[in-house]
């Protein structure tokens, strides 16, 4: 699916429960897992896409987090990703 100028916010939220591994009562699902991804257990949405390289832009909720936002590189792979920390830049809240 890179390449495609015209997805929708919904198909950005979609790519990264899957490339997450996901889903549970619109959260994305953490198990009990060390070496879960940071991202499981929130809910994630989609604000922003840059088209030259599928970073999106999304914000992030969790109650008691200090996590506002969350740049992810989706690799549209349609399945579960093995992540790395480059893959992805949080930014906490502002104060």
């Amino acid at each position: 699916m890179g390449g495609n100028l015209y997805r929708t916010k919904g198909c950005f939220e979609e790519e990264l429960t899957k490339e997450l591994g996901g889903r549970e009562n619109g959260k994305l699902f953490k198990f009990f897992n060390r070496n879960a991804h940071k991202l499981l257990g929130f809910e994630a949405k989609a604000i922003c896409h840059n088209a030259s390289n599928d970073d999106v832009l999304f914000r992030i909720i969790k109650q008691g987090s200090d996590y506002a936002f969350a740049v992810v590189h989706l690799t549209w792979s349609g399945s579960k990703e093995v992540w790395k920390l480059s893959n992805m830049s949080v930014i906490r809240k502002f104060r």
